[in-house]
């Protein structure tokens, strides 16, 4: 039944639609919410935001995720613009008297002190508390390490070369396969450790090594 793309995209589109419903109905019976929001460019190249919301349920933290939105500009101002277009289709115009926090990256787009997303909410919302997220302040703390310390800047060097050499050569990568069946163990190929942001790559970088 559903064994093309297009039918695939309706199935995906009716799911979407039925979460989104019930994002709704959580944000209607909620008191206070968050703002997560993460921007990211999709294979056309077009600026994208991902929004997600966090709220309380019966005591317990639930996270939603919204949308990912189009975003017009990609100051502040068309971001601000973007979150009020989605709320507003979700039917929630009133969204600023229930936002309480909002997380995101440390570009000055979303935390400057006097331009940033999070200021410029502040002058509706007086009680907004804003976070730097914190995996992204991890990620941060590790490349500081990795330039200041030769050895692991070393180590990160040798798994981009080690991916680069069985990315990029389908030979080297038969041999490595080859190899593998001699030795009779499973066959883990290098992941990239560069060009990425978040720790967890690093860790799958290392597991062929492990």
């Amino acid at each position: 039944m559903h064994n093309n793309d297009t039918r695939c995209a309706e199935l995906i589109s009716v799911i979407a639609a039925y979460l989104q419903h019930l994002a709704l109905i959580d944000m209607q019976r909620c008191r206070y919410l968050s703002l997560m929001i993460d921007g990211a460019t999709d294979q056309s190249v077009a600026e994208k935001e991902t929004i997600y919301i966090r709220l309380l349920n019966q005591g317990k933290p639930k996270n939603h995720m919204m949308s990912i939105a189009a975003v017009n500009h990609g100051h502040s101002d068309g971001l601000l613009v973007c979150l009020e277009t989605l709320f507003k289709d979700f039917g929630l115009p009133d969204w600023k008297q229930k936002v309480v926090g909002f997380c995101a990256d440390g570009a000055s787009v979303n935390l400057g002190q006097r331009n940033g997303v999070a200021a410029k909410l502040r002058n509706d919302i007086a009680q907004l508390i804003d976070v730097h997220c914190m995996a992204h302040r991890l990620e941060l703390l590790v490349f500081q390490v990795q330039k200041k310390v030769v050895m692991v800047d070393r180590v990160s060097d040798i798994l981009h070369q080690t991916w680069k050499t069985y990315h990029f050569s389908s030979k080297s990568k038969r041999e490595l396969k080859a190899i593998c069946e001699k030795l009779e163990t499973r066959l883990e190929n290098p992941a990239p450790v560069k060009g990425f942001r978040w720790i967890s790559h690093l860790c799958q970088a290392l597991g062929p090594f492990n």
